[in-house]
């Protein structure tokens, strides 16, 4: 198969993959069978790539669930199956080894569904105005894609401000610079209507970094002003959006009933806390071999009936951290595995020297002490899409996207 054939696959893959990560399921499972060819078709590529230690590392990520499952007799393979994706798209991201003109491609392509999936969610907001700003104050969000998943959508489109960021740098084309701009400003703030604390997080954490590095390229003095604005979009938001405004209200409200450490039904971020404070109850207990990823569901559920009582089945939830998902279902051995994933890219020179890994990664590996990222296909695919992703554009920065590992 020639080069432009494979580029040809690639792209639809891309394409299928995010139609279905914001409509379908059954799309996104195209996509991935489509990536997957891919894959095989450039096995060379793939099987250097997958020597890799920090494709080991996913490796052991995925396999440590098997281990931990059949080691307490409640081994299924869907379990193992549903994490595959984690190994899968890495691996096609970086054996597609798309050039400068071809990344930019890709983030416009990106770009585009993004913009489509904050459109949908205008749209609706639009129509019905009074009744979504009334329930931001009862801990629900406005109507988004893929399924509802409004901590996914808003990381992904964080993400994609840096995205626009990084075209805007490496173009000289004054239209496209201007369509960057823009892009950002409309996501900047879709991103405060919508009020989701990841994606919020995430990109004031990418702002914060773009403008410390572009400011002290010039003049230092400027990263004064510059912060100060960064400070006034908070509270101009507060100021002039109804759902921001109410977002914040629950937010504190929850804040206050959880930190007396009393529950009422209904909780949004109590819940959380609850999920986390029993799961580390229940590593606690399990430090070594945990319980498996099968059994976590039966662990958690004794921990609620016995430390909670007050709290009704139908809320109980995994616990809120992915991290400590990992340390509940395969132990110490489970923990190692997923820090190992997210610390590895920190090994790498030219990683840790560029302004784009620098402004998205170690923000985004902190959501997993909150996030659980790893739980379901589709928050799979973006989680594992987008940490590809950005350290593939982060270390060809650097390589002017030469053929060189990674």
């Amino acid at each position: 198969m020639t080069r432009d054939q494979l580029n040809a696959l690639g792209f639809s893959a891309i394409f299928i993959l995010f139609a279905g990560f914001l409509t379908s399921r059954f799309i996104y499972s195209v996509g991935l069978l489509l990536a997957c060819i891919h894959i095989v078709l450039n096995y060379k590529v793939a099987v250097k790539i997958n020597k890799e230690w920090w494709m080991r590392a996913i490796w052991l990520a995925i396999l440590v669930v098997l281990f931990a499952d059949f080691y307490h007799g409640n081994f299924t393979f869907n379990a193992v199956i549903s994490k595959l994706p984690l190994a899968a798209i890495p691996l096609f991201v970086f054996s597609f080894k798309p050039d400068r003109i071809n990344v930019s491609r890709i983030n416009f392509l990106i770009l585009a569904f993004l913009s489509i999936a904050t459109l949908y969610s205008l749209m609706n907001y639009g129509f019905n105005f009074h009744e979504i700003n009334e329930n931001y104050s009862k801990a629900k969000v406005m109507k988004v894609l893929s399924y509802g998943d409004h901590i996914r959508i808003s990381w992904l489109i964080a993400a994609s401000i840096l995205l626009a960021i990084y075209e805007w740098t490496k173009t000289t084309d004054t239209y496209i610079k201007k369509w960057m701009i823009a892009y950002a400003m409309f996501q900047i703030l879709f991103l405060h209507i919508l009020g989701a604390k990841t994606g919020l997080l995430v990109l004031y954490a990418i702002l914060l970094s773009v403008v410390i590095y572009f400011v002290l390229l010039q003049k230092a003095y400027r990263l004064i002003w510059a912060v100060l604005l960064l400070l006034a979009i908070p509270i101009l938001a507060f100021k002039t959006l109804p759902s921001f405004q109410n977002r914040l209200g629950y937010v504190m409200y929850d804040y206050h009933i959880y930190k007396a450490e009393e529950y009422v039904p209904g909780m949004s971020d109590g819940m959380r806390y609850f999920s986390i404070k029993g799961g580390i109850d229940v590593f606690k207990q399990n430090m070594w071999t945990g319980v498996g990823f099968t059994n976590m569901n039966q662990a958690m559920d004794k921990w609620y009936s016995t430390k909670m009582p007050q709290i009704v089945h139908s809320e109980y939830i995994f616990p809120s951290s992915q991290i400590l998902i990992y340390a509940i279902g395969g132990g110490i051995l489970g923990l190692m595995a997923i820090l190992a994933v997210l610390l590895f890219p920190f090994f790498n020179k030219s990683l840790r020297t560029s302004w784009v890994f620098l402004a998205f990664y170690p923000v985004s590996i902190s959501t997993f002490l909150f996030e659980t990222h790893l739980e379901g296909q589709l928050p799979i695919f973006a989680c594992s899409f987008l940490f590809s992703w950005i350290i593939y554009i982060s270390y060809n920065l650097k390589q002017d996207y030469k053929d060189e590992e990674i």
